[in-house]
């Protein structure tokens, strides 16, 4: 009986010592255990960190080789367009000249028969549209065969690109000269009627008869014989090509050296010349 009170009593003391302590370690032990989910978050945090931490590199050296795979692809491309311009602006230029070559002739680097023909149409079209007249004159080498014989071929294309220059300073920039064939020459005036087109004619006219080509030391006279004719609404373009073809044969047929002009009313007749007849001088208009 008396051991018993002896360990209550020590029970008792026990509890009023204690109780304060058993309290706080509980806490602890409490809290301890509210910060284990804590704790396995953090560790799989640092696992995941370290994770991170070693492809990280790979991440980086993948980056930097598809920069540079773009960088090169980036680079390519921009290649690529400006070789592609300069193909485009050469293919242009090529264009271009291939059409002036169409357009041209090789000897004299005037129009050809095909631009002459292209323009006149164009004219023939304005006409419809404003009215307003146009000339053309048909001009040929009085006896070029001559010069050939004499001279050469050489010589005879000299004559040929001498007179197509002569011919080229002497009209208005609206104006067109074109080797037609052979050693026949072709004038196209816009809003020309056959006064001013007679006007330019006979200046060419006195201009080559009395200017020196020369040639390997050699000077080469030429003359040449000039047919013209105005478009009106009742022809065509062959009409008038044709006109002025049949006023140049006249002009060859009355002496050469001269300018004939085509009439609606009469095949032709002449207007003025160098070596024509006392009958065709006397009927110059």
């Amino acid at each position: 009986m008396k051991k018993s009170l002896i360990f209550v009593l020590f029970f008792i003391f026990f509890q009023f010592v204690f109780a304060d302590k058993i309290d706080d370690a509980k806490a602890i032990e409490d809290s301890f255990g509210m910060l284990a989910p804590l704790q396995a978050e953090i560790q799989d945090i640092i696992e995941r960190q370290h994770r991170i931490n070693q492809i990280f590199p790979i991440i980086v050296v993948v980056v930097f080789v598809l920069g540079l795979i773009i960088i090169r692809q980036l680079y390519t491309t921009y290649n690529t367009n400006k070789q592609l311009e300069k193909t485009n602006i050469e293919l242009h230029e090529a264009i271009v000249i291939l059409q002036r070559l169409s357009k041209t002739d090789p000897l004299t680097e005037l129009s050809n028969r095909r631009d002459m023909i292209e323009k006149m149409e164009n004219e023939q079209n304005r006409f419809a549209r404003s009215g307003k007249v146009f000339s053309i004159i048909m001009t040929d080498i009085d006896d070029f065969k001559e010069v050939n014989d004499k001279f050469g071929h050489d010589g005879g294309d000299f004559i040929l690109k001498s007179l197509a220059q002569l011919m080229r300073y002497s009209i208005r920039e609206q104006d067109t000269v074109g080797r037609w064939g052979g050693e026949e020459f072709l004038l196209l005036l816009p809003e020309t009627d056959i006064d001013g087109a007679k006007s330019l004619a006979e200046k060419i006219r006195k201009n080559i008869s009395v200017t020196p080509f020369v040639f390997a030391d050699l000077e080469i006279s030429v003359t040449m014989t000039f047919g013209i004719a105005s478009y009106n609404k009742t022809m065509r373009i062959d009409d008038c090509i044709k006109k002025s073809d049949e006023a140049l044969y006249h002009g060859k047929q009355k002496g050469k050296n001269c300018v004939f002009i085509s009439s609606p009313e009469e095949p032709s007749f002449v207007i003025t010349g160098k070596k024509l007849r006392k009958d065709d001088v006397d009927n110059e208009i």
